[in-house]
């Protein structure tokens, strides 16, 4: 059966269209992301911007355009954090609604961990897992095996949300990184756990992007990132090596896309206190989450 998911998160949109069959791996047939800065300035207002909603609305349109080029029609559309928070959220759906004709999903924070975490795991092989799922607005963190999951988590604190709380700014210092740091672990610390021989899983578009980053890859390869390993050394380099340039040169000399120059510091800063929790020294990038959950339960 064919089918995909777009992924509605706080300053990004994704795509997964795919080919299923009972007890087989999932068939890719087409992947997309796109930035969409949905949830800026959310921290302030609680609102979506009319610019941040109409710039997601047509990349969602050209997405569902995008599926029924590939042959497919069964498109189930999710929204996060930003669409779980959002005062005006109602507004957002009823206008993707009356332009596409398809309806906006609002997941829990439970369920987006279940299905970062069925997503997060394909194909990594480890028997027991971490898994840190850092979006625009929250991070979902969860514990399990290869069948189950044995503890979930979604905190508030995501790549966005601590751009606005701190207020965003172009390079960061070392007191302001210790602050963010400190700030992370505090918000953390509720849900800390032990657990021994786990992998840790980074998801989302800054671990993909530090992968990329540390391969010197200029385009997007789902193949060279899913299943890619960082340690906490080389983390901490990239994240200097960023901290040193203009937004500007970080898209035009990284390759880093742009709608994320702004935001990556904050998302790196939030795995390395991941690693920093869990006495980690490395942590395996996945190239899928919670859209690839979503297809392979069916749901």
């Amino acid at each position: 059966m064919r089918k995909a998911v777009i992924d509605v998160g706080t300053n990004s949109v994704l795509l997964l269209c795919a080919e299923t069959d009972k007890n087989k791996p999932i068939n890719i047939l087409k992947q997309e992301f796109r930035i969409s800065g949905l949830g800026t300035g959310m921290q302030e207002t609680g609102i979506l911007t009319d610019h941040a909603m109409e710039k997601t609305l047509q990349l969602i349109k050209k997405m569902i355009e995008s599926c029924k080029q590939t042959g497919i029609d069964n498109i189930r559309i999710i929204g996060t954090e930003a669409l779980r928070i959002a005062q005006n959220r109602g507004e957002f759906c009823e206008m993707v609604f009356t332009e596409s004709g398809c309806s906006i999903d609002i997941i829990s924070g439970d369920d987006e961990a279940k299905y970062t975490y069925l997503g997060s795991i394909d194909g990594i092989s480890a028997d027991k897992f971490i898994v840190a799922d850092v979006g625009g607005g929250s991070t979902e963190i969860i514990l399990g095996d290869k069948n189950n999951i044995r503890k979930s988590f979604s905190v508030k604190i995501g790549a966005v949300f601590l751009a606005e709380k701190f207020t965003l700014s172009e390079k960061l210092d070392s007191i302001t990184t210790k602050s963010i740091l400190d700030y992370i672990k505090n918000r953390l610390s509720e849900i800390y756990f032990e657990e021994n021989n786990a992998a840790l899983i980074g998801v989302g578009g800054t671990i993909s992007t530090l992968a990329m980053l540390q391969q010197n890859l200029r385009e997007y390869d789902p193949n060279s990132i899913h299943g890619y390993l960082l340690n906490a050394d080389q983390i901490w380099h990239l994240y200097n090596k960023i901290n040193r340039l203009s937004y500007e040169e970080r898209v035009n000399q990284l390759h880093i896309e742009k709608g994320r120059e702004q935001y990556i510091l904050y998302g790196i800063l939030i795995f390395i206190a991941l690693m920093e929790m869990f006495n980690q020294q490395q942590i395996v990038a996945s190239d899928r989450g919670v859209r690839f959950g979503v297809i392979k339960t069916g749901k």
